[in-house]
């Protein structure tokens, strides 16, 4: 993925994102990065994609720490991405 970006001149900001969104410790400055990364970790308590993990505490999660979520911001996530579910 990383290539690729790069290959499409994405700004480099980007291409780290698609690069290491997975890693289990997420550069703490890296804003977009936490984003995406929590962003991942939702879907996986959603069971939307290929993992499905309905255990997964966002509010544990290194991304939602270091972007300072509150466990109400990530259960407002997690119920926003249910409701779009449904509708979709």
């Amino acid at each position: 993925g990383y290539a690729l970006a790069k290959h499409w001149n994405l700004p480099e900001s980007y291409c780290e994102v698609v690069r290491d969104h997975h890693l289990p410790d997420p550069n703490p400055s890296h804003t977009l990065l936490n984003i995406v990364a929590l962003a991942d970790k939702a879907c996986i308590r959603q069971g939307i994609g290929l993992e499905s993990d309905e255990s997964l505490r966002l509010e544990a999660t290194e991304e939602g720490h270091n972007l300072g979520a509150s466990s109400i911001v990530l259960a407002q996530l997690l119920v926003a991405m249910e409701d779009a579910c449904q509708l979709a």
